[in-house]
């Protein structure tokens, strides 16, 4: 798959709080707005910004993420992906 298709299938993210993700196992493939993309590998993480979009995905071997935010109310996550629902 190409990070073009990637991109596709994955949910772009808003969201109004701060949120870390820390890669435990595998590669992580982080995609933040206005930034190169990072790759995170176990023990890497990166925190991103309230309201700054975002995807990523696992590397080919697959991937184990923690999310840790400020606040978690999933009803003020906005997906830009038409296919998510809640």
């Amino acid at each position: 798959m190409t990070d073009a298709q990637a991109r596709e299938q994955a949910a772009a993210m808003l969201a109004d709080k701060e949120e870390t993700f820390r890669c435990r196992r595998g590669t992580v493939h982080l995609h933040v707005e206005g930034r190169d993309e990072l790759v995170l590998r176990p023990g890497d993480q990166y925190t991103i910004p309230p309201d700054t979009p975002h995807w990523f995905r696992g590397g080919d071997e697959g991937a184990v993420v923690s999310e840790f935010s400020t606040q978690s109310r999933d009803e003020l996550d906005i997906f830009t992906d038409p296919r998510i629902t809640r």
